[in-house]
């Protein structure tokens, strides 16, 4: 019996396509090995296994501990989003999704300050506040203390998971959900990436996204391999002579108060915000 390949099943145009991609991956292999940089490849055999804290993420542990001046307070993100006939089962569902495509949503931070991605987690569940039979001003003030914790949330580093999802039912049309996630795991693009590809499986349950091949892991290692590089070296020796031809830094008052983040808020028409979004 004759047998088939992938490839077979490619039209002539899906042909095309990729053989100009392997032919632009070659070409920027060799452009990246003539320059003395290094090729981040996937390494699957290790993925589980702890590794290194990237300099920031270090900064971002360091400056939550306890026993440092204006510390115990974690880098993190939060946002509220309005939305109308929530339905929880297909959230829920798109949200774990998620959870399984991105590996960092499965990242700790273990005790001796290096990171693992979790083969697997729990099922994530989304609580719920009800607040749909309160009046107005108390149902507001239960949602400014869910605000108030989730906004200044520090989540345990070593326990997962290092975000939030919360949802409070509003009326029969509305609900917000609440989103706490900890930059431990992920920057602000990140999470913007990872919002739009939630909400396209929720409106969409059976859309495929484009496999990942890389994880954060085969980056990090790749980046540490990259130091060893004499391209490296010689981009580091330049810009420590830069630094120290710069002037000396000033003594800058020093704020020894703990910080407290504020929300503030401003709405405007739609013809004012067209306006400025250049429409018409």
């Amino acid at each position: 019996m004759k047998q088939t390949s992938k490839l077979d099943g490619l039209s002539p145009e899906e042909r095309t396509q990729l053989a100009s991609r392997l032919s632009a991956a070659k070409r920027q292999a060799a452009s990246n090995k003539a320059a003395g940089l290094v090729v981040v490849r996937p390494d699957v055999p290790h993925r589980w296994e702890p590794f290194p804290l990237t300099d920031l993420q270090q900064a971002y542990l360091f400056g939550r501990s306890e026993g440092i001046e204006l510390g115990n307070i974690s880098c993190h993100g939060y946002a509220e989003v309005d939305v109308d006939h929530w339905d929880r089962e297909r959230f829920e569902a798109a949200l774990q999704r998620m959870i399984e495509r991105h590996e960092m949503l499965r990242c700790i931070v273990l005790p001796e300050g290096r990171q693992q991605i979790l083969p697997s987690t729990p099922p994530y569940k989304i609580g719920v506040n009800d607040l749909r039979a309160l009046d107005a001003v108390t149902a507001a003030a239960r949602l400014d203390s869910i605000r108030a914790q989730m906004s200044h949330k520090v989540h345990p580093s070593d326990q997962w998971p290092l975000f939030e999802f919360r949802a409070s039912l509003l009326d029969a049309q509305r609900s917000r959900l609440h989103i706490s996630n900890d930059l431990l795991i992920g920057d602000g693009r990140s999470f913007e990436i990872l919002l739009q590809e939630l909400m396209q499986l929720y409106h969409h349950p059976e859309a495929a996204l484009p496999p990942i091949e890389l994880s954060f892991r085969d980056y990090v290692q790749a980046l540490a391999s990259l130091e060893q590089t004499d391209a490296f070296r010689e981009s580091r020796d330049y810009w420590v002579h830069q630094f120290r031809c710069c002037p000396p830094r000033r003594n800058c008052p020093w704020r020894r108060t703990p910080l407290r983040f504020l929300s503030r808020y401003s709405s405007a028409a739609p013809p004012a915000w067209t306006r400025r979004l250049g429409g018409t």
